[in-house]
């Protein structure tokens, strides 16, 4: 079975498109860390707004 994968950035809004994926993979580093927690936080936001079952989500993080 193949996997489209899709890679893009970094220009505009970070990630502002991972709302219409099924799945996604954030990679970031250094500040780009940042953005990432807002990111997250709305992940959680809309999931719990629709009383949906909450996401599988994994970090990795490396000094």
């Amino acid at each position: 079975e193949k996997l489209e994968v899709h890679i893009d950035g970094p220009f505009g809004a970070p990630a502002s498109s991972i709302f219409r994926a099924e799945h996604a993979v954030l990679i970031a580093t250094g500040i780009g860390v940042t953005p990432f927690s807002s990111i997250l936080q709305s992940i959680m936001s809309r999931y719990y707004d629709t009383k949906r079952e909450c996401p599988n989500c994994t970090y990795k993080w490396s000094d």
